[in-house]
Formats: structure tokens, C-alpha cells, sequence
């Protein structure tokens, strides 16, 4: 009969493109998530062991206290505790209000494939849902007033997805850094942080005669989401340019899949812009990866 091995954990650097557990300092005293420690990520078994990294010094005296309370969940939860599967029970402990209560939190993370599909979902239908702002004036307005909040909201309630958007001439980066930020920066005004941003048109931006950069891209590169939109005015005469505008935008979704595995193509026109009975194939898109979303409006501005 063969006996499990003894379950241990060791530190070393987390794949955060699998699942994987966050664990936070602090008390619901003095706040929620967002406002505690990050202390430690810790990563699937390997050989029955299991992989933790800490995001603070461990030999910062100032952290000792987090530390050492960290650990002793380690130990207690992935080994002392002696369940058949200790990864399984970590995800239950999650959701339990002695995890809620304790001073440390545990947070589940699903893989990032999981995660992007799952902030896509949320993100179309916030776009598709949500009130429009009144009177915008260009694309970067749309941007600014409706489509960076969003993302930013849906980042919020998905953990672990970076972003990268225009920094709109604002300087302010990251904090604490472009390592562990989140790509938006919220002071002085909502807008991409600029240098992940610049670092991003490496991988993110498509090079065909000519360099294609998309107005959002959400996750990493080789698992990533690209947000491309468009503001359509009513031009009379056919409204023959609204629709080339249509055309080029769903040409620049399908240069977005060349290096994105998803993306999403938003577009919102003035009342009789486009004819939306004529939309023909558009949900066939999603059969290569790419979900349009078009609204109209009364007048754009």
C-alpha cells in the first residue's frame, strides 16, 4: 500500500498563469481586501510539495508580525492539518467566516485563462449594459468617461489581471510600482499608466505595414484581451463613411487576433448612423474570437 508523501512548502516564484492563492495581512476592522497586507502568494503542489512566495521582505521587522502569522497558516493549513487534499481545502476555507475573521485572508485565483474569460464576460456586458455618458465629444472621451472606468471596475472584481491603456499625457505611473500595479492609475484622473504602456507595444501592438496599437489590452502576453472602439456620427448620403468606420474596426479586431486571443470590438452611433437590422453575420465573429458590441445614441455630442 502506498502512503501520500509528506506534504511540505517551500519558497519559490509562483506561476500566476495557474491557479494559485493570495494571502493577506490584516483585520475587517480596518478594512476590506484592498486595503490589507499581500504577504504571500502559494502556488500548486509539485512532488507533494507546495510552492509559496512572499511579496514582502521576510527580513523586514516591520512585517514580522504578517510573516509569522502567514506562516503559521502555511503549516497549519497545507500540512499540519492533514487533509487528503489540502489544495481542496484551502478553496473551501476561502469562502468560510474564519477566514473572513482571522488576520490572515485567503483568496483563491483561478488560472489566468479563466480569469480573462471570465472579466470578458463581465466587460461586454457593462459596455452593452451600462448608461452611456451624455455628449461625448471623440473616441478619447468615449475612452476616458466610459470604457477605462469599466475595465477598471471589472479588474477590481477579478484579481490578477494587469491593464494597459493611453496614459493621456499624464505622468503618474503605477503604485507602488509597474510590478505590482495594475496598469490604471486613478490620480489625477483615471488614465493608463505610461510606462506600461510604452513597454507594452512590444507584445501588445501588431507590426503590418505599419504599427497597430488597440485602446485597451487586459493580461499577458500569449493570454490577453484587446478592447478597440469606435464613435460613429449620422454624415447623411448613406452614411457611407459610418460604415467604412464599421469596416475598419472590425479590420482592426482581426489585426488585434493576430497577437490577442481575445478582443473585443465596441462601437456606439448616433441614431441612423448604421442600420442595425443589417448586422448579418456579426455574431459569427465570436467564432474567431471576437465579440462586437454596438450601441446607438440619441446624439453623441
Amino acid at each position: 500500500m502506498q502512503t501520500r508523501p509528506a506534504l511540505k512548502w517551500r519558497q519559490s516564484s509562483v506561476d500566476r498563469t495557474r491557479e494559485y492563492f493570495e494571502l493577506r495581512h490584516g483585520s475587517t476592522d480596518e478594512g476590506g481586501w484592498a486595503d490589507w497586507l499581500p504577504v504571500a502568494l502559494v502556488g500548486q503542489e509539485s512532488g507533494g510539495e507546495f510552492i509559496v512566495e512572499f511579496l514582502v521582505g521576510v527580513g523586514d521587522p516591520s512585517k514580522a508580525a504578517a510573516i509569522g502569522d502567514v506562516r503559521r497558516e502555511l503549516d497549519f493549513y497545507l500540512v499540519e492539518k492533514g487533509e487528503a487534499d489540502p489544495w481542496a481545502y484551502a478553496r473551501y476555507h476561502c469562502d468560510t467566516a474564519a477566514n473572513l475573521y482571522s488576520k490572515v485572508h485567503w483568496s483563491f485565483l483561478k488560472s489566468h485563462s479563466d480569469r480573462l474569460a471570465q472579466f470578458e464576460g463581465m466587460l461586454v456586458a457593462r459596455l452593452g449594459g451600462d448608461e452611456l455618458p451624455r455628449n461625448l465629444v471623440n473616441e478619447g472621451d468615449l475612452e476616458k468617461r466610459f470604457v477605462l472606468p469599466l475595465v477598471r471596475e471589472c479588474a477590481d472584481q477579478v484579481p490578477g489581471l494587469r491593464a494597459y491603456a493611453h496614459p493621456w499625457r499624464q505622468s503618474t505611473t503605477c503604485e507602488p510600482n509597474c510590478t505590482d500595479g495594475r496598469g490604471i492609475v486613478t490620480s489625477p484622473e483615471l488614465h493608463g499608466c505610461p510606462d506600461c504602456w510604452n513597454r507594452s507595444k512590444d507584445w501588445a501592438a501588431v507590426r503590418l505595414y505599419g504599427l497597430h496599437c488597440f485602446d485597451v489590452v487586459i493580461g499577458n502576453q500569449g493570454d490577453s484581451l484587446a478592447v478597440e472602439l469606435k464613435l460613429l456620427r449620422r454624415t447623411g448620403r448613406g452614411n457611407r463613411r459610418a460604415n467604412n468606420e464599421v469596416q475598419r474596426l472590425l479590420g482592426q479586431c482581426m489585426i488585434a487576433r493576430l497577437v490577442h486571443s481575445r478582443v473585443v470590438g465596441f462601437c456606439v452611433a448616433e441614431e441612423g448612423a448604421i442600420d442595425l437590422s443589417k448586422a448579418g453575420q456579426a455574431s459569427a465573429l465570436r467564432d474567431y474570437g471576437v465579440t462586437l458590441v454596438v450601441r446607438t445614441v440619441d446624439r453623441t455630442g
